[in-house]
């Protein structure tokens, strides 16, 4: 037998074996950052979906969008950085004082940005006669934030779309004028808060059903907001976008604060219904995944719980894995199920 034989003979073994080799769990380098403010450029936390021939961004609660807004904020700037809430743009007074105060709530909670204090900011906003609920220039927000020695001023603005409302907040940076940890997403018009902030009315939240069916398939845009999942025999199951990156103790909690539509049935998916949301929804290029991992609400033991990576489908989580519940950090999603 020739060496040349032999080669022949051996190649495709030696091909086999790196194959097998790459197969491997995935590491951290595999999974790029999901939703993370990044400095200098629009963030958009909800990508949008296809969805009847049109791009439609998944809806949220207000309090959901106002934290997931605050997130993307803290996210994009500089830990410690000083910043002052100072505008927010929509059609009533009473909204804009609203999401200004909870905004600079929700960012003073972090602990990690410096938010100037809302009456030293009112007195400095009066001083230069700017409105809680008008516009302002890139020179007013230099002029404003140099006064209130900020080194960044949030502004944001409420806008109807028509079948939803576009919420929108950015950070920007006094000196640049550069927005900055920026984000944009949708807001479910019939959202109990919304109503009431704009026109002083009560509701109570709206479930609405696509077309004259009463019915939903695969990839339909759920009442809650999110994508349908699972639909069989009259019960449905819809998942939010991706709400963030969190470990496992917080994920739990944040699917449960979940509110898209109003609803407050969100949960973390158990690792079946990972599956479910692979198989319907990634494989079909539907639901805007990540190639990331997900975590599931399945338990292995007080330290470790499921996940389950999106670029394969595998499920992981053996004690072998490098991440537990405390230390991993991957995308979350909320799932709810109803019935027609």
């Amino acid at each position: 037998m020739t060496k040349l034989h032999i080669i022949a003979i051996l190649l495709p073994i030696i091909h086999k074996k790196v194959v097998y080799v790459k197969k491997r769990s995935p590491s951290p380098q595999d999974f790029p950052p999901v939703n993370a403010g990044t400095s200098g450029r629009f963030t958009c936390l909800y990508p949008p979906v296809l969805c009847g021939g049109a791009f439609r961004y998944p809806e949220n609660a207000l309090d959901q969008a106002v934290q997931t807004s605050a997130k993307a904020i803290e996210t994009g700037l500089p830990k410690g950085a000083k910043a002052a809430v100072l505008t927010f743009t929509s059609t009533k007074q009473a909204f804009s004082d609203y999401i200004i105060d909870e905004i600079a709530t929700a960012l003073a909670a972090s602990k990690n940005i410096q938010v100037i204090d809302r009456q030293h900011t009112d007195a400095i906003r009066k001083e230069f006669n700017i409105q809680f609920s008008g516009d302002v220039s890139d020179d007013e927000v230099k002029r404003v934030g140099r006064q209130l020695g900020a080194q960044f001023v949030v502004t944001g603005s409420l806008v109807d779309i028509g079948n939803a409302y576009r919420f929108r907040v950015a950070a920007i940076n006094i000196e640049t004028a550069v927005r900055e940890g920026s984000s944009s997403l949708n807001i479910n018009i019939n959202d109990p808060q919304v109503v009431f902030l704009l026109t002083g009315q009560r509701t109570a939240p709206a479930v609405t059903t696509p077309g004259n069916s009463g019915t939903y398939n695969i990839g339909d845009i759920g009442p809650g907001g999110g994508f349908i999942f699972f639909a069989e025999g009259g019960v449905y199951k819809e998942c939010s976008g991706d709400l963030g990156r969190y470990n496992w103790n917080d994920a739990i909690e944040v699917a449960k604060k979940h509110r898209g539509g109003g609803f407050s049935n969100w949960y973390l998916p158990d690792r079946g219904e990972l599956g479910l949301m692979y198989r319907n929804l990634k494989q079909n290029d539907l639901g805007n995944f990540s190639d990331s991992c997900y975590w599931s609400s399945t338990e292995i033991n007080r330290r470790r719980a499921y996940y389950l990576y999106f670029k394969n489908g595998y499920i992981y989580g053996n004690d072998s894995d490098d991440w537990r519940k405390d230390n991993g950090i991957f995308p979350v999603r909320a799932v709810r199920t109803f019935s027609k």
